[in-house]
């Protein structure tokens, strides 16, 4: 049994909302796809928001908003990175 919370716990409500997001797509494709072409960033986008949308106390429009603060933020370290690396 896993502790509430985990990452597989996690992973698993994420699964599930991606089923329902994406029908017709197994979720470990979509989980892949995202780690293939994101990385690190990928594997989080797909837990991160997939968490989100699973949380029934969130309306639907807080849960889109959460979302897109969540990769948003992602986007913003990713870019300072690559401005920091830039400017050496």
């Amino acid at each position: 049994m896993t502790e509430p919370g985990s990452y597989v716990e996690r992973h698993g409500r994420a699964c599930e909302v991606f089923g329902r997001v994406v029908p017709g797509v197994e979720p470990a494709r979509v989980f892949a796809s995202l780690e293939r072409c994101w990385r690190a960033l990928g594997t989080f986008a797909f837990d991160a928001v997939g968490d989100l949308w699973a949380r029934p106390q969130l309306s639907r429009r807080d849960r889109a908003v959460d979302g897109m603060r969540a990769v948003r933020a992602a986007f913003a370290k990713i870019g300072a990175r690559a401005a920091e690396r830039g400017s050496r």
